[in-house]
């Protein structure tokens, strides 16, 4: 099976991905954007999102890109 997911967020980013493990699905994702950078635009990773992140062994990897860490966002601005 082919799914061709487009517009679809970081929610459905995800939902891609867990399908792409599974040998009979093959997932294509289009983006319109020539390349990604940065907007601006805060995400929010809620606790059971963690949960459903690490559940996909993508913990590690959106740690990587966070500001901070669970539990240390005490929203004071950070220096630019």
């Amino acid at each position: 099976m082919l799914l061709l997911p487009s517009g679809i967020g970081v929610g459905g980013l995800t939902h891609a991905f867990a399908l792409s493990i599974s040998p009979n699905i093959r997932v294509d994702v289009y983006e319109a954007a020539s390349k990604f950078t940065e907007i601006g635009a805060g995400i929010s990773v809620w606790w059971r999102t963690r949960q459903v992140l690490k559940s996909l062994g993508l913990e590690e990897d959106v740690n990587r890109l966070l500001i901070f860490r669970p539990g240390q966002d005490r929203g004071e601005p950070r220096d630019t």
